[in-house]
């Protein structure tokens, strides 16, 4: 049996496990990240849609574009990449853990000092849901039906219904579309949307998509291949409402019903699980319960940023690196979450050192509410907020340094402050939209009068306003999607617009871009169409297309 030895594994090579691997490794210890895919970069590799790294590189890029970058900077790193690489078990072993691992090859033992848990989530399926029915061809989870779009041309459906509003349910209400399928609505079991308001605006809005709030799928019908569902609305305990079903036909069901933090493996370890997140719990450099074993990206919590994923790999992995090398951490304090709060991370944090990013959801949405942080009662940290929204998870940064080394607890309040949602909108009339331009999605009040100018209010920075201003005159989006190539083993290439093309040429685009074969090597940013389809914009690629490459499902 084979058997070798680092100071650090970290296990998934996503945009999590990408950001603590280099972290580690810049560090100065020895590292190896383990991959059970062929390929780094996680689910980001089929994401091919715009609007990742707002934060961490002051861009909108696709995923596969994000991963290229995050890739770029391990591999200038001595950290090693095993791929096709899976973990069966994990066990403590002395001072350190003993890894299970299997390969091509069979079976190696790897033994470790420290472990970073960057496993990343998967979705829920319909045989987690309450959905009556057989289970004909044609039903789907969103990422499986992305995969066969993005990664392989293969188009899933002709006439859909998609189940949950969950963000990446919306993108491929978008996608699909595009691609000339018929959504025939977004039925989400909660009265509010599960995504991102911008999303609700770029992917349902533009195209006329419904949203069914209060409504589910209650039964699919259809024996070899789907045929319909059945859906009722829901009442404050999402059971049936009697006298409410509809039939609904299609032929495909797409299930964005939640994601599931994928921990299995480590609850050999026994370590402490929050129950609202369903990842361990964590002190603020990212430690679970168990010393020497760190967890980050959605393996920790499911966000709704990438940025944040990687923020808490860079996190986690430095502070791998400082467990090898003797550095145990401060002491630290319970952080609890209080009224409005559903989900706190981390649950614990070091007292007097460094500030600490924590990262909450609320409850439901509110409006008005102040955050007060306290420590023993005593307010260390206060914010005004006009309104918070469960889809929308929002971090603070809390200097330490003002929690006392003896202090006990610290506890996450959104308390009612009718000041955070006063109203000092100038504009009488005005249109109402949601800016897509950074993740914030800032409601803005669009005012226009008679001599052509007009007035944006609500943007939280220069960004909204400039886009309030062109929605109103010609409204643009970037076109992402992906084109055929000649390389068995990569059918598909991933490419966007360098910028925004009009609102009602996105059609012709799609058209356009059906024609083109890429027979030639790419890297992300190659150019493949100048002035694509004479909107001014060039279309350039957005992931690698080598010949030696392999992709499956």
């Amino acid at each position: 049996m084979r058997r070798e030895e680092c100071d650090v594994a970290v296990i998934g090579a996503g945009p999590a496990g990408l950001a603590a691997a280099a972290a580690a490794a810049e560090k100065g210890v020895s590292v190896c990240l383990f991959e059970r895919e062929e390929q780094a970069g996680g689910i980001l590799k089929q994401c091919i849609h715009d609007g990742f790294g707002l934060i961490r590189y002051g861009e909108k890029l696709s995923g596969p574009e994000y991963a290229y970058r995050e890739l770029q900077r391990f591999q200038k790193t001595p950290a090693r990449l095993r791929t096709e690489t899976f973990m069966t078990s994990v066990e403590k072993d002395g001072g350190g853990f003993l890894l299970t691992m299997i390969d091509r090859e069979g079976i190696l033992k790897y033994r470790v000092k420290a472990i970073v848990s960057a496993c990343g989530c998967r979705e829920r399926t319909d045989r987690q849901i309450r959905l009556q029915g057989p289970r004909p061809a044609g039903i789907f989870t969103a990422g499986q039906a992305q995969a066969y779009i993005n990664l392989n041309g293969i188009m899933p459906a002709r006439r859909c219904v998609i189940l949950g509003s969950g963000d990446i349910g919306l993108i491929m209400a978008r996608r699909l579309t595009l691609e000339g399928a018929e959504v025939a609505g977004v039925y989400e079991i909660k009265p509010e949307p599960a995504g991102l308001s911008r999303n609700i605006a770029q992917c349902l809005t533009d195209f006329s998509i419904p949203l069914h709030l209060s409504r589910t799928v209650t039964e699919v019908v259809g024996r070899d291949r789907l045929q319909g569902v059945y859906t009722e609305k829901v009442d404050s305990r999402f059971s049936p409402i009697p006298g409410t079903r509809e039939f609904v036909a299609c032929d495909t069901l797409i299930l964005s019903v939640g994601l599931i933090p994928e921990n299995d493996a480590f609850d050999l370890l026994n370590w402490e699980k929050d129950p609202v997140t369903s990842g361990p719990r964590v002190d603020s450099r990212g430690m679970t319960s168990v010393p020497g074993v760190f967890s980050c990206g959605n393996s920790l919590q499911v966000n709704d940023l990438v940025d944040y994923v990687s923020q808490s790999g860079e996190t986690a992995g430095n502070a791998a690196a400082a467990y090898v090398r003797g550095d145990s951490g401060r002491q630290t304090v319970t952080v609890s979450a209080g009224n409005g709060i559903a989900s706190l991370v981390p649950q614990r944090a070091e007292t007097g050192g460094a500030p600490v990013d924590f990262f909450f959801r609320s409850r439901e949405t509110l409006r008005g509410r102040r955050l007060s942080v306290t420590a023993d009662g005593n307010e260390i940290f206060s914010r005004r907020y006009g309104i918070v929204r469960p889809p929308e998870m929002e971090k603070i940064t809390v200097d330490t340094g003002r929690i006392p080394e003896n202090a006990r607890a610290i506890r996450f309040d959104l308390l009612e402050d009718p000041q955070a949602n006063a109203d000092s909108s100038e504009i009488d009339e005005a249109d109402e939209l949601v800016c897509i331009e950074c993740p914030r999605g800032c409601r803005l009040r669009i005012g226009r009068f008679e001599n052509g100018s007009v007035a944006v209010e609500g943007n939280g920075c220069p960004k909204g306003k400039r886009y309030g201003e062109e929605e109103m005159k010609n409204p643009r989006r970037v076109l992402t999607t992906s084109v055929k190539t000649v390389f068995g083993g990569q059918p598909r290439l991933s490419v966007r617009t360098d910028g925004g093309i009009p609102v009602s040429a996105l059609t012709d685009a799609m058209k356009a871009a059906a024609k083109l074969t890429v027979s030639r090597e790419t890297v992300p940013g190659d150019t493949i169409v100048k002035n694509f389809g004479g909107w001014g914009v060039d279309l350039i690629a957005t992931s690698e297309c080598r010949p030696e490459s392999r992709r499956k499902i």
